[in-house]
């Protein structure tokens, strides 16, 4: 059905700027009060169905955005909710005017749920992909007209990580602050200067100095715990690198260096991959202890979780773990 579209992807940013894109168009070409939009605040079953089927009086086209149905795990819509809506509407979908563009948003959709391969069947339908995603490219054409180059805007994404919400928000702060003291090419110290680094960042920047100096290593170790970062929850993006260095050693040995298929296999961002297999053979040499070094992480997290030792002991022992880390190798 043309005037049927159901929106899916977990890159949220590019979903929300299509859907401002497709809204600000229509109440351009159609005016005000064409739009509605609900979600997870006013998703009402009736108000909806309402607006989808009832007539208006003063509008004759009218768009309405329905955010988290299907059943989506990212847009906290109540089950009970949705299939109530589902249960309201699926006979009816065809008696939809055409002069209605329903647009139904759903970030990760439960993909079992009879909504969802309904709508797969008479819905247009539109994923945001996170991993088509080119980050520098994004990164070059938000900060215009201002000026950056490829290798600081690499360091942008190393600082705020991958996610394009945070991305925007963190160069918005950087244009501004360039635009008003008439800067137009920005460098890696405003980029320093005006984001924030999160956990992530980083667990990024530790794990480019781990295999190559253990006192930076610690350092950049030593600065999260004085962050206030919780031990635990640096812990789970610590798994998460390390498997992937290992994953990407493993299958190294097999000849599987290309980091889009790489990215593919191993579902991670090919941004991510890359910044490991530029340095393949600095991981090569390090396979053996940094599958010793996961072994450790996993026997701490072990002996602090069933209480053989104090959560204070993570610190340290990981710092000991790193210089054992470069000695081993």
């Amino acid at each position: 059905m043309s005037n049927i579209f159901l929106f899916t992807g977990e890159e949220q940013y590019l979903v929300d700027a299509e859907l401002h894109r497709r809204a600000e168009w229509f109440v351009q070409k159609y005016g005000n009060d064409t739009v509605s939009v609900y979600d997870s605040q006013n998703f009402d079953t009736d108000q909806i169905l309402q607006e989808i089927f009832g007539g208006g009086l003063f509008v004759t086209k009218k768009m309405v955005i329905i955010k988290g149905f299907p059943l989506d795990t990212l847009n906290k819509v109540s089950a009970t909710k949705v299939t109530a809506l589902y249960d309201a509407i699926e006979s009816r979908l065809w008696e939809i005017s055409p002069d209605v563009f329903l647009i139904f948003v759903s970030y990760k959709p439960d993909k079992r749920t009879a909504a969802y391969k309904t709508l797969k069947k008479v819905a247009q339908t539109k994923e945001f992909d996170p991993k088509n995603t080119n980050r520098i490219q994004f990164v070059k054409k938000e900060v215009q007209p201002l000026q950056i180059s490829s290798d600081v805007a690499e360091y942008v994404l190393m600082k705020v990580w991958t996610d394009l919400y945070r991305i925007h928000h963190e160069l918005d702060k950087i244009t501004t602050r360039c635009t008003y003291n008439d800067i137009t090419q920005i460098t890696k110290t405003h980029v320093d200067e005006l984001t924030f680094g999160m956990v992530e960042t980083n667990i990024f920047t530790f794990s480019d100095y781990l295999l190559d100096d253990a006192d930076k290593a610690v350092a950049v170790l030593e600065g999260i715990q004085e962050d206030g970062m919780s031990w635990y929850q640096f812990l789970g993006t610590l798994y998460r690198t390390l498997k992937a260095i290992i994953y990407i050693n493993d299958y190294a040995d097999n000849g599987q260096t290309n980091s889009k298929q790489l990215a593919s296999i191993l579902k991670l961002h090919p941004f991510v991959v890359s910044k490991y297999t530029k340095n393949i053979d600095q991981l090569q040499k390090f396979a053996i202890p940094l599958k010793k070094f996961y072994k450790q992480v996993v026997q701490l997290d072990a002996a602090i979780k069933t209480g053989k030792m104090p959560d204070t002991g993570f610190w340290i022992n990981l710092k000991r773990y790193i210089y054992e880390l470069h000695r081993f190798n």
